[in-house]
């Protein structure tokens, strides 16, 4: 018979062998994991929280037959591999309280509140952990983003955004962008996102799924 379970979660482990191919569950939570091994393409579900991880190997690829699970929340992971968005649109990702930089965040976003995307569903934290509850209104924080000749025309059009659902967060999370390294040194960051913030203007959808999206990423 082949292996298609293990569960060797709550112990002092550092490391993991490779893993059969025929693997179907692995729970492998509260270790001292930093790493993982190639994670074998039959996976279903892997619970690997609260470890130190710090990257996490290519996920398995997508098969629409397949709902894929990944408990991945309370590491250190600082970046995600772009095989995250091949997964099926049934598959969930939890990524709440690791340590994605803001940019990282920022194209998760950006990237799953498009009309035509077929991903999985990811969770992640935007606050690391702390509770905002003042927001400055939405208008201003999206101006922010853009010269100076053109916040005029910008306010009028995001002040019409205020009131809908979720825009104190997701003006939370602008302010939490633009106050990083990223925002202040990297060429052509401000231009990239200026350009989303006119996309999102200019559709109501795919403003309402960005709006719900960094709520529940909050």
């Amino acid at each position: 018979m082949s292996l298609e379970y293990i569960n060797v979660s709550d112990n002092h482990l550092f490391a993991l062998p490779e893993l059969p191919a025929s693997l179907e569950y692995i729970n492998v939570s509260d270790n001292h994991l930093s790493v993982l091994p190639r994670l074998p393409m039959s996976l279903e579900l892997l619970d690997a929280a609260r470890n130190a991880l710090e990257v996490i190997p290519d996920f398995p690829e997508r098969d629409d037959h397949i709902i894929r699970i990944f408990w991945l929340n309370q590491n250190r992971i600082t970046a995600i591999p772009e095989s995250i968005l091949g997964l099926s649109s049934d598959s969930v990702v939890n990524l709440r309280e690791n340590q994605l930089s803001p940019r990282i965040m920022q194209t998760l976003l950006q990237q799953t509140a498009q009309p035509d995307y077929h991903g999985p569903r990811i969770y992640f934290s935007m606050s690391d952990g702390q509770q905002n509850t003042l927001h400055r209104p939405l208008a201003d924080a999206v101006t922010a983003w853009f010269p100076e000749n053109k916040q005029s025309d910008v306010s009028q059009i995001w002040h019409a955004f205020e009131h809908e659902e979720h825009a104190n967060t997701f003006s939370a999370f602008l302010d939490r962008l633009s106050d990083t390294v990223s925002a202040r040194n990297t060429s052509g960051f401000r231009e990239q996102v200026a350009a989303w913030l006119g996309k999102l203007s200019a559709s109501a959808e795919l403003r309402q799924q960005s709006f719900a999206i960094a709520a529940d990423a909050n």
